[in-house]
Parts: structure tokens; C-alpha cells; sequence
């Protein structure tokens, strides 16, 4: 089977949708929510994907992983409040693949569809200069919803993946 990434005929290894070392920096976010709708336990011993070959998720996807866990240790890993000014430097090409990589990680493992653009484009996440086009990214937040029961009715329509 081709590695999901660059395409070739390799041995293929397990690669965590999301990284495990984020996880388990966070474990009070345990959730991961894909669109409006469904949301799934994080597990960094379940959630792998199993089509990645050695070379690019020892290679490149570490290097993006470290990237993005450094990027959000360095910036979102304190509390600020209304008000605070946060001034935030960052490396696009590395932030927008890594956004990607993990967009598509999990488009893979929970969509049971097509990932279309993102697997046309697999190989610009592991090699910024080979991109077929344009893209955008829109980043959402992260709310902290351990104070809040999840069983309240306003959170009934959550669709959970089980584990």
C-alpha cells in the first residue's frame, strides 16, 4: 500500500492524528470536535492512522509535530484574559502544514469519504514547494469545558464517536 503522504511503496507505520505529545501536555482537553456535529475522546493510543510510510512520519511529520506542540507551548499554554496582548511570531509554511497534516489525518480517520484537496495536495505537507494550489486557513479556539456539564441540553445534538 502507497503511504498516504508521498505516494511510494513503503513499509507503513502507525501515525497519531493527532500528536501524542500534545495530548498528553493537555490532558483536560480530551475532546476533539470535526465540524459542528460529532466529537471523539482523545486517546493517544487509539487515534493512529495506519498509512503513513517511516520516512515521512519519522522525517518531515515529526519535524511539523514539533513545530506546532513548540508554537502552541510557547504561546497558548498560559491563561490571558481580556484586554492581554499577545504578540505572536510564527513560521507560516511550518504552522500551515502542520494545520494541514493534522486536518487531513483526521479527515482520513473519521470521514470515511474522499479527502480530496488535502490528498491531492499530501505532498506539500511534507514538502512546502510542491503544492498544486491556493489555500486558506481559518483557525478556530479552544474552549475550556471542564466546568460545564456535557450533558446539559444546549450539547444534546453532540454526536461522540465512541471509543
Amino acid at each position: 500500500m502507497a503511504c498516504a503522504y508521498c505516494k511510494e511503496e513503503r513499509p507503513l507505520t502507525r501515525e497519531h492524528i493527532y500528536p501524542e505529545n500534545l495530548i498528553n501536555k493537555f490532558p483536560e482537553a480530551d475532546f476533539a470536535f470535526i465540524g459542528l456535529d460529532k466529537a471523539f475522546k482523545l486517546s493517544p493510543k487509539k487515534h493512529v492512522i495506519k498509512d503513513v510510510c517511516g520516512e515521512c512520519n519519522n522525517g518531515e511529520l515529526s519535524k511539523l509535530d514539533s513545530y506546532g506542540i513548540d508554537f502552541i507551548m510557547k504561546y497558548f499554554s498560559t491563561e490571558s484574559g481580556p484586554g492581554d496582548i499577545l504578540n505572536i511570531e510564527y513560521n507560516y509554511d511550518y504552522l500551515s502544514r502542520w494545520v494541514l497534516k493534522n486536518t487531513y489525518n483526521a479527515v482520513r480517520e473519521f470521514e470515511n469519504k474522499d479527502p480530496g484537496w488535502l490528498n491531492t495536495n499530501s505532498k506539500f505537507i511534507i514538502n512546502a514547494e510542491d503544492y498544486k494550489s491556493r489555500f486558506s486557513i481559518f483557525l478556530g479556539s479552544h474552549v475550556d469545558m471542564a466546568p460545564l456539564n456535557l450533558e446539559m441540553t444546549c450539547y444534546s445534538k453532540l454526536f461522540v464517536i465512541q471509543e
